[in-house]
């Protein structure tokens, strides 16, 4: 709320955090929106294995995310080279994390866009309806919407999407 009713208060590491230029309220607000709950369900059912992978349990990561850096402390996945997925200290750092993610890397601009243009038309952010711009956090894309939307509909999670996640 700080950043629609006093913008000049924002401090600048808001800014650095979410990689907008300091000032541009418009694109900081594109970027500090919601991601709908049962967006955030359906990836972390999926990215994880409901929860059962070994990145999930050894590292926290239930939304698969990757590091490229050699120095990042990650688990080295068994059957691929070049990547580590990120280890993460609790659920909550992975999930800000995965958030940052949308809201900040260039693949989901179309996602911030659509979900912007939710917001303009006077709707919140629906999850089902986002489910098309995540076909770059898949290796297959294809069919990556179809099972996000499988997910939320056998979840019934679209309940959920006027639910805030809080995370501490």
């Amino acid at each position: 709320q700080l950043i629609e009713t006093a913008p000049a208060k924002v401090p600048i590491k808001m800014f650095e955090k979410y990689d907008v230029e300091p000032g541009d309220i418009a694109s900081l607000l594109g970027r500090v929106d919601i991601v709908p709950a049962s967006l955030v369900l359906a990836q972390a059912a999926l990215e994880s294995g409901w929860g059962s992978s070994r990145f999930a349990l050894e590292g926290n990561n239930f939304f698969g995310l990757r590091t490229y850096d050699e120095e990042t402390p990650g688990i080295k996945p068994i059957s691929a080279d070049g990547f580590k997925l990120m280890r993460f200290n609790d659920i909550g750092h992975s999930v800000r994390a995965y958030l940052r993610t949308l809201n900040t890397h260039g693949a989901y601009a179309g996602l911030r866009k659509a979900r912007a243009q939710q917001r303009a038309a006077g709707t919140m952010p629906d999850g089902m309806k986002l489910t098309p711009f995540l076909t770059a956090y898949s290796e297959i894309p294809e069919k990556y919407g179809s099972l996000l939307r499988d997910v939320i509909n056998a979840g019934v999670l679209g309940r959920f999407d006027g639910v805030r996640l809080a995370v501490d």
